[in-house]
């Protein structure tokens, strides 16, 4: 197994603090279980091409590759995603690999 980096590109719905905050809250402590440490933060400030880039984009990186069977498959994971629905208008999450 390989270093992982799992990058979250996402627009908060301002009408679902709540499902947001259950979210992030249950979906942390998956990420805290598997070890991931936050690499950074960003948020968009200028957009050159006419697909934007959403306002908030995090990366973690992870020890290994288990995480990604986890928030595929997990039973855990998947009850949280008719909350992470209504939490987000728009959410993309991505592993990627160096290359």
């Amino acid at each position: 197994m390989s270093k992982t980096i799992l990058i979250v590109h996402a627009i908060p719905n301002p009408n679902e603090t709540e499902a947001l905050e259950y979210y992030t809250k249950h979906a942390g402590a998956i990420l805290k279980v598997h070890k991931g440490k936050i690499m950074n933060r960003y948020q968009t400030t200028h957009n050159l091409t006419e697909d934007k880039f959403h306002p908030n984009i995090m990366m973690m990186e992870f020890e290994d590759d288990s995480i990604i069977a986890t928030l595929s498959t997990s039973t855990e994971y998947l009850a949280l995603i008719p909350y992470r629905d209504k939490a987000f208008t728009s959410i993309s999450i991505a592993f990627i690999e160096t290359v």
